[in-house]
């Protein structure tokens, strides 16, 4: 399926604050790698590898594979380097947290990672000697080094909130998946360390704004249903589709995969609409729209959306498995830009 058109007139502004110069036909959502995408890739295995405790060789040994920090470098492809390596690190982390509470229904371990976050000093741990808890505790305190105090207490205050939405039961309705899922999918808490690795520091009266929330929120649910398009099959195999918006729209709505499918990409495409209008909103408040800085976290947002679709799509084996369903494996076409030459890293 083509990436989405859009309306010109609101695209081509939006597009006066992209990060990268506009191109005419540019494809909308934008997506776009890290030019250093090579050396935070290996960055971050190196550090995964060694710090978390995995439950076995094979488990390790398919890091490299996964490409964990590909998704940090596909959202935010003009960060920092430094800060973006401890992104990638970051990344990997809450992708085997996801997996290590969420997964095994393990709800129990999520106060300790709270804490592990928040309180200074390893001897603060819950469980000091757990390698878990020591790994998320290393990351959380270099970045506190790294940025003031009311923004480091930003991304553990929106860290909590994505640990709370894993509290739920199986969605009923699509508003239940899409009321929770907005907040689940971690996106929201992403945005946080995203702004980190951008060096833009936004208050609370602007990161909680009813129209940056709404912006925001548009990108995470975008992100939420191209998850579940693209992890469906995965999750049929291994019978864990239940929360899956497809799975959601064939139980309530009693419509086949490729009924339901057609519903999810319609809702995708519509989220990438709204977008423009909902950051269009943003930068012309009067009273976001005074801070530039506010204008250029909106023009990254766009590559957050198209950045994780290319990413999820073709660069990570977390959502391939054997097809043994009788559906075809999903596709959704998107267009990256390509990365100027004198901003490889071949290596």
């Amino acid at each position: 399926m083509e990436p989405s058109p859009v309306p010109l007139n609101l695209a081509l502004n939006l597009g006066k604050i992209s990060p990268f110069p506009p191109k005419a036909g540019q494809p909308y959502p934008p997506a776009r790698n890290h030019p250093r995408w090579k050396e935070i890739y290996k960055l971050h295995d190196d550090f995964l590898m060694k710090e978390w405790p995995f439950e076995s060789k094979k488990d390790r040994d398919m890091v490299p594979s996964r490409n964990y920090a590909g998704f940090a470098t596909w959202c935010v492809p003009s960060a920092d380097f430094d800060r973006m390596v401890w992104a990638g690190r970051i990344t990997g982390i809450f992708f085997v947290l996801d997996d290590y509470v969420d997964n095994d229904k393990d709800l129990s371990k999520i106060p300790a990672f709270k804490q592990a976050a928040e309180v200074p000093g390893l001897e603060n741990l819950l469980h000091p000697e757990d390698k878990a808890e020591i790994a998320y505790h290393n990351i959380f305190a270099e970045i506190k080094r790294d940025v003031p105090p009311d923004i480091f207490k930003q991304l553990t205050k929106l860290t909590s909130e994505w640990w709370d939405s894993h509290q739920h039961g199986r969605f009923k309705t699509f508003d239940d998946y899409s009321n929770i899922r907005r907040v689940d999918t971690g996106i929201l808490m992403s945005h946080a360390w995203f702004r980190y690795t951008l060096g833009i520091n936004l208050s609370n009266e602007e990161v909680f704004h009813p129209l940056m929330c709404e912006a925001e929120g548009i990108v995470s649910d975008h992100i939420g249903l191209v998850n579940d398009y693209i992890s469906y099959l995965k999750e049929k195999v291994s019978n864990t589709d239940d929360r899956n918006i497809i799975r959601i729209l064939m139980d309530q709505q009693g419509c086949n995969y490729n009924e339901a499918v057609k519903i999810v990409v319609e809702k995708i495409r519509e989220k990438e609409k709204n977008f423009i209008i909902a950051g269009l909103a943003v930068i012309n408040d009067p009273i976001l729209g005074k801070n530039p800085e506010v204008h250029r976290w909106v023009s990254h947002l766009p590559y957050v959306m198209g950045g994780h679709h290319a990413w999820g799509q073709t660069q990570s084996s977390r959502y391939i498995v054997e097809n043994k369903c009788e559906v075809a494996l999903p596709s959704l076409d998107y267009a990256a830009e390509e990365t100027p030459t004198d901003d490889r890293v071949d290596n």
